[in-house]
């Protein structure tokens, strides 16, 4: 974006690789950190940059939470509500526990454990999940939900060689990846080809944030730089973009992987029982009536033979 900007309004772009900051006319930070503003009103990291003017934009992984809180008190006067809840809960449970122990009974497939899809199956399953720096955590620091703060102990750091070895041996742990604003996947280098073959991500975000970019407030471009991104996001041009660097740096096929993984084979779908598949306890049931009918007259027989005097039989 900052580069497009660049190229459209003339300006000289000072770009230092390995740096997390990218710097308009201006002079790079020297270090790998965000930074913070000291209440001696000293600062550092990408933050003391744009505010001691050395930087004019600061590009790096800077994002911005929105905060929502309930705004009107709820009524707590439900008595009859939450009766008649309980109730319609009650009766569930007993109707759903029915039904699953009435179908297990009956199923011809294999029963597999619970398929961890959502932030609270995956919070409640105790899985561990890793990755290569604790600043993926920095986002859920002041998480308050009980299922954000079970995530965020079990969180853990390891060293890019050790997970990539995890993700071909360890089938317990669950690894930090980031989805992009049109689908596609931003992985750690850890996380290869042979990898994506084995994972699967979860059915929706674990947290999610606005990317923004920081600059200082007397920057010259700032409004073209707005209006840029505006053009850019109503055009669909970050779309193409998007996909060009993942096709460059990843690869369409680990993109697709993880697209498909829980795609199933139409092979391997579950088949739906018929009268065919209860042929066999249905012969057996038949043998042994049969069976049992036969020797029920048999004794009859026997013994009418023997006392010579009929039997009555009482249904």
């Amino acid at each position: 974006m900052v580069l497009e900007l660049c190229h459209r309004h003339n300006c000289t772009l000072e770009i230092e690789l390995d740096i997390i900051l990218f710097a308009v006319s201006g002079e790079t930070v020297a270090n790998s950190e965000w930074g913070q503003v000291y209440p001696n009103g000293s600062s550092d990291g990408l933050i003391g940059s744009l505010i001691d003017r050395r930087s004019d934009v600061a590009v790096a992984a800077i994002y911005r939470c929105l905060y929502v809180e309930q705004s009107v008190p709820l009524r707590n006067d439900m008595m009859a509500g939450s009766i008649m809840l309980s109730f319609l809960l009650f009766g569930g449970f007993m109707v759903g526990n029915s039904y699953a122990g009435a179908l297990a009974s009956v199923m011809t497939i294999p029963r597999y454990e619970k398929s961890i899809d959502s932030r609270a199956d995956f919070a409640s399953s105790g899985m561990k999940w890793s990755g290569t720096t604790v600043a993926w955590m920095n986002s859920l620091l002041m998480a308050e939900q009980p299922e954000l703060v079970t995530i965020r102990n079990n969180y853990e750091v390891h060293d890019g060689d050790t997970l990539a070895r995890f993700s071909h041996t360890r089938r317990d742990m669950g690894y930090v990846h980031e989805r992009l604003q049109y689908g596609s996947y931003a992985l750690e280098s850890f996380i290869n080809i042979n990898a994506t073959r084995l994972l699967q991500p979860l059915k929706e975000d674990v947290f999610w944030e606005q990317i923004i970019t920081a600059c200082s407030k007397t920057w010259p471009l700032m409004g073209y730089y707005d209006d840029l991104i505006l053009r850019v996001q109503q055009n669909g041009i970050l779309r193409y973009w998007e996909l060009g660097s993942v096709i460059r740096n990843m690869g369409l096929e680990i993109q697709r992987n993880l697209a498909n993984a829980r795609v199933h084979d139409a092979d391997h779908e579950p088949v739906k029982l018929l009268i065919a598949h209860f042929l066999g306890v249905f012969f057996i049931l038949f043998v042994g009536l049969t069976l049992a009918t036969v020797a029920f007259i048999t004794e009859l027989v026997v013994y009418r033979a023997k006392t010579g005097q009929d039997i009555e039989i009482l249904a």
